[in-house]
This record gives C-alpha cells, sequence and structure tokens, in this order.
C-alpha cells in the first residue's frame, strides 16, 4: 500500500537548500601511443537519455572541439577508439558560494568535487562525417617538411558529435546464455543469467511468480531477450519489469514500485519535489538536498516547469491508446462480455502479445494474449496505464543522482487546486539530462527533463 507522507516530512528547510554543478573529464583512447584528454573548455554539450520504458541502457551525445590532427586521428582510428569520460558534481548553497541571478560560482580551492560515474564508452559517428580538410592538412605537413610555412593554426578547431554506449554493458548484452533448468524458479533462473554475463551489481524486486517448475528451458538469448522471454512465457511481476542497465546497476523492478529497493541506507528510496507557484522574489527557494532526518531528498521547483497530461481509464479500455484482448475470452464473430472488461474489436486486426506486435489505427493498439501466462496479461494492462496522469518537469542544477527508476516521487503542489488535481506518488519514466558550459565559466550547467506516471494506490 502507498503511504503519502505527513505534511512534516514534506517541509523544505530554505537554508539547506543546494544547487549543483557539474564537470565532464574526456579523453580519447586507441587513436594514438597514448589516452588524449580533452580540455574542459572544448567540451561544449554533454546530454544523456533514459527511455525506461523503452530503451535497454542510456544514450549519450557528446558535442566537443578537437584540433585537426586529433579529429582525423580519431577519424582514422574510429573502430578502435574509445572515449572515457568522468562526471563529476559540486554543492553550493544558494546564499553565499552560488549567485543565482549571476549563474556564477566562487572558484575556491577547497571544492568537494563527488564521482557520479566514469566508464568507457564506444563512440558511433555520422556517416556524413567529412574529411574534406584531410588533403590540405596532409600537404601542409609535406610543406612544412620541405620548408614551407605552414600552421595548423590555419586550420579551425572542429566540432564533432558522438553517440556514445558503455562498453561494459554492450559488452554483458552480447553474452549468449541457454540452459535447461530442473525444479527450478524465475527468481534463480534470472541469477543465473546475471552470473553468466558478469553482472556484479543488480537491484532487484522479488518476483511475483514464485512458482517453482519442474522444467524451464532457456534458449540462447542476450540477458534482455532472456529476461523478457521469461516474463513473457512464464511470468515475472504483475505490473510488467522495468529493465534498465545504468552505470551503478542493472534495474530489474516491479513497475509498480510497492516495494522499494536500495543499495544503501544512505541511499534513500524517496524523492519530494515541491511544487512552488512562481514568483521572482522566490529564486532563493530554486535547489535541492538531502535530508538525512526524513531519509528522503528534497526538491524545491517552480509549476513554471511543469506539464500536465491527463486522460480517462474506461472501463472497456485501458489507457487512452491500448486496448488488451484475452483469446480465451473472446467468441470470434461477436463481442466479449462486457464484465470481463475485454470488448472485440472487430474489423480489427489482433496482434500476439508474444511477438511483441502491435497494430495502429486511430491511435488505438489492439493486442491479445495468446500464451497461457495471467501474469502477461496483468502487465500489459498496467502498462497502458502508464500513459494516463502524466507529469513533464524541466528543472536546473539540480541532483541527477536523486533520478533513478528505483525511486519513489512524491509531488506537492502549494496551490490547493493544484495539489488536489495532481499532488500524489508518481514513478519516473524518462529522464535526460544536458550539461553545458555557462560561456567561459569553469563549471558546467546542468538542465533536467524529466516525465512521470501517477501510481495508483490499489
Amino acid at each position: 500500500m502507498l503511504t503519502y507522507p505527513k505534511e512534516s516530512e514534506l517541509q523544505v528547510k530554505k537554508e539547506k537548500i543546494k544547487q549543483i554543478k557539474y564537470r565532464v573529464e574526456v579523453k580519447l583512447i586507441n587513436i594514438g601511443d597514448e589516452a588524449v584528454p580533452i580540455d574542459d573548455i572544448n567540451i561544449t554539450s554533454f546530454e544523456v537519455e533514459n527511455y525506461y520504458l523503452q530503451n535497454y541502457t542510456s544514450i549519450i551525445r557528446l558535442k566537443m572541439l578537437l584540433d585537426n590532427k586529433t579529429y582525423y586521428d580519431l577519424m582514422e582510428n574510429k573502430n578502435e577508439a574509445k572515449v572515457k569520460i568522468k562526471l563529476s558534481k559540486a554543492e553550493f548553497t544558494t546564499s553565499e558560494e552560488y549567485d543565482s541571478e549571476a549563474s556564477n560560482v566562487q572558484v575556491t580551492d577547497d571544492i568537494q568535487w563527488q564521482q557520479i560515474f566514469e566508464d568507457n564508452f564506444m563512440p558511433i559517428f555520422e556517416q556524413t562525417t567529412m574529411f574534406k580538410e584531410k588533403q590540405f592538412l596532409d600537404q601542409g605537413k609535406e610543406d612544412e617538411e620541405s620548408g614551407d610555412s605552414f600552421s595548423e593554426i590555419d586550420m579551425p578547431s572542429k566540432e564533432i558529435e558522438l553517440y556514445l554506449f558503455s562498453e561494459k554493458i554492450m559488452k554483458r548484452n552480447k553474452k549468449i546464455v541457454n540452459m535447461v533448468f530442473k525444479e527450478a524458479n524465475i527468481f534463480d533462473t534470472m541469477g543465473y543469467i546475471f552470473q553468466e554475463c558478469q553482472v556484479d551489481s543488480v537491484l532487484i524486486n522479488k518476483c511475483d511468480n514464485d512458482e517453482t517448475y519442474t522444467q524451464i528451458i532457456l534458449p540462447p538469448l542476450t540477458m534482455k531477450e532472456a529476461i523478457n522471454y521469461l516474463h513473457n512465457y512464464y511470468g515475472i511481476y504483475k505490473s510488467g519489469v522495468r529493465l534498465f542497465h545504468d552505470y551503478d546497476y542493472l534495474y530489474v523492478l516491479n513497475k509498480d514500485l510497492k516495494e522499494l529497493v536500495t543499495d544503501s541506507e544512505d541511499n534513500y528510496e524517496k524523492v519530494f519535489i515541491n511544487i512552488l507557484k512562481y514568483d521572482d522574489g522566490r529564486s532563493q527557494f530554486d535547489g535541492c538536498y538531502k535530508d538525512s532526518e526524513k531519509k528522503m531528498y528534497k526538491i524545491n521547483t517552480f509549476d513554471k516547469t511543469i506539464q500536465f497530461t491527463d486522460s480517462t481509464v474506461s472501463k472497456e479500455t485501458y489507457g487512452n491508446k491500448i486496448k488488451v484482448y484475452d483469446h480465451r475470452r473472446i467468441k470470434y464473430g461477436t463481442s466479449a462480455d462486457d464484465s470481463n472488461n475485454f470488448k472485440f474489436g472487430s474489423g480489427n486486426r489482433l496482434i500476439d502479445l508474444k511477438n511483441e506486435g502491435h497494430y495502429s489505427e486511430d491511435k488505438v493498439i489492439y493486442m491479445r494474449n495468446t500464451v497461457e501466462n495471467d501474469l502477461l496479461l496483468q502487465s500489459k494492462i498496467y502498462e497502458s496505464k502508464d500513459m494516463n496522469s502524466l507529469i513533464k518537469l524541466s528543472m536546473e542544477n539540480i541532483d541527477i543522482s536523486y533520478f533513478k527508476p528505483n525511486k519513489e516521487f512524491t509531488f506537492f503542489f502549494d496551490q490547493p487546486e493544484s495539489q488536489e488535481k495532481h499532488g500524489g506518488i508518481y514513478r519516473l519514466n524518462e529522464f535526460g539530462y544536458a550539461i553545458v558550459r555557462n560561456n567561459s565559466s569553469l563549471f558546467m550547467e546542468g538542465f533536467l527533463s524529466c516525465t512521470f506516471s501517477k501510481i495508483e494506490n490499489e
């Protein structure tokens, strides 16, 4: 049962509010004899996208300026090249160290940088990457060797855009696993998969399906495919599986989040987001902090940063775009019994869930369950509700480490009408952030965009 926090727990203390600044360190590997560090000032943008409902892992987009030699060395070795990234954060109080109006941080020697992650990434290059000035560069070097004047300064630095994926995560998901299990349950089967793929850190909910099977046949599959196979054919969670491989953990979660999991007592499972009515005089309240007394993270932001999407779930249609059908309850050519909450879509195509197919007509996806798996059917109905009561929130300089798929987010509005309509407990569906340089500042600004869906208290 979900429990809404008491009002006393939701109070945000102004004096504790922090603004977060970031630093991105980049090195290029395998393009020469030594790793090539990229000067901070040449990192123009660093964006990360986490689509928890669709994607398996994060997508990073990196923009940076490179001198001509480094640029062409990277291009010539792009099949072997790796990008090493270290992302760090630092906290500043809004009243002393951080001037929110000027977006400027006082540089001091005692700044404590905290590492968020450090990893090697596989770059993907756009096919349109051009070499049109390479001939000029090579000719210039030949002229220089022959005594003629030449300078690479005459050639402008090049901005390059890379899409990056964690090398470690990609290698794990290339591993093919298969096995025949005797007298096994789903949890133990997943444990075998994680071990074979060398996953050392997993945050996982207890399975709703605790049945012991005489035999489980796992065909040759990747880790992602294997987990989806187990859910589709045996069932794992009633509300569906949230599977996401982040830099800290592989998350295997029950989508309803009614049983929260965390890695330590100091890493809280709950995040409180206080939505204030915007007023220029209240800008000092914008920020975040860790409330050790209440054991939750707290965020203050303004209503101008929020968008709402509301829709109604009817008896026959679960969600505003998805209808789920069970072939065991449908008499073809006639309508199903309405008491079963299913309605046969006459003249419309039905698709097997086991093939993950879908057919869209008038913005409605029709699906049917042809696998003898009630947990799968329940999870598909539950997933369709994620399109109802959505909140999209944009923020600046908030701690990105608060936003993880295993956390529960409580929204509280200081305007009573908004609180009555939208206040409640939500799950995180999407989380993206862009870390960009503000002019010539040593520090980088963090811009966050998140989408949440309300958790039904059932």
